[in-house]
């Protein structure tokens, strides 16, 4: 394989890990309806509505909201579609990558313990299906205000690349987080994470750094839920050899996230992710750029 053929299947193969976000697959759609025919003339004056309006009801909104942490245990389903293209050509071909995993979220209230623990239950890939996927165990620990994931699995080798399903640990990075119990309009904080994750296996170091504010109150699926907003800025590199050639993958990106926390309970009940990252990737001499657009949809299952 050469250098320039082994570069691009690296790239096509480990987009689907890089997701992040952080934009979307763009979706435009139109429907315009045309009617034909004569409008009748009227023979007399219309008689004039005399019936008084009524008058909206107003929605208060609460100036604040007091929203408790939920130490408990839920299932999400997450759906990620990214798109692929190379950077330099608008016309190249452009691939698509659909990851869907379920994954399993506790978070601790003991501050020696782990933040959150975890697993990845099931993921499913389309167009190619990952070979004997199996269980695996996560946690993060909050180190000042990063966020460092890492994974539990018990007996896995030190070469997390070896792992498969390893490379996704990143799908359920929305959810993690750390926030106020009180909150207001005026509230906003900062966070970061770090993540080792693998693109066809090469390790690539993942830093992630979010900021917050807090958005309007709202009914979705059936809750009032507050919307919590990220924004998120991306960083990631690493180096490795594949096929005989010694590759380095180094990329950035920006995206944006809706967090919908229930008011009730503050468990996370929906979120909402776009992305968009440049990746770049060097082998002997020579250098390509791609750019991938993702968007992900996590939903609370129980």
């Amino acid at each position: 394989m050469t250098s320039c053929n082994s570069s691009r299947g690296v790239i096509f193969h480990s987009m689907m890990i890089m997701r992040h976000i952080t934009a979307s697959i763009f979706c435009l759609g139109a429907l315009t309806a045309c009617r034909s025919g004569s409008v009748p003339v009227p023979t007399s004056s219309p008689t004039p509505d005399v019936t008084p309006s009524t008058q909206p009801t107003e929605t208060r909104t609460p100036a604040s909201w007091s929203i408790p942490i939920s130490y408990s245990t839920h299932s999400y389903h997450s759906i990620s579609r990214t798109i692929i293209q190379e950077a330099e050509s608008q016309s190249s071909r452009r691939d698509t990558v659909e990851v869907n995993a379920w994954f399993t979220i506790t978070d601790n209230p003991q501050q020696s313990s782990p933040t959150f623990t975890g697993s990845i239950d099931s993921i499913y890939t389309k167009p190619n299906a990952i070979p004997s996927f199996r269980r695996v165990d996560f946690s993060a620990l909050l180190n000042g205000t990063e966020m460092i994931l890492t994974t539990e699995t018990p007996g896995t080798p030190t070469d997390y690349c070896t792992i498969p399903g390893f490379q996704f640990l990143s799908e359920i990075r929305p959810l993690l987080m750390l926030r106020p119990v009180r909150l207001d309009h005026s509230t906003t904080w900062v966070d970061s994470s770090s993540t080792t994750t693998c693109s066809s296996g090469i390790p690539l170091t993942k830093r992630i750094a979010r900021s917050y504010r807090v958005g309007d109150q709202q009914l979705k699926a059936g809750a009032q839920v507050l919307e919590l907003q990220q924004i998120v800025a991306i960083h990631f590199s690493g180096t490795g050899a594949q096929t005989q050639h010694q590759l380095t993958i180094s990329g950035e990106g920006q995206g944006t996230i809706k967090l919908y926390i229930d008011i009730s309970s503050g468990i996370p009940i929906t979120s909402e992710a776009k992305e968009i990252t440049t990746v770049s990737i060097s082998s002997s001499g020579q250098t390509r750029r791609f750019v991938q657009q993702t968007q992900q949809n996590i939903t609370l299952i129980r």
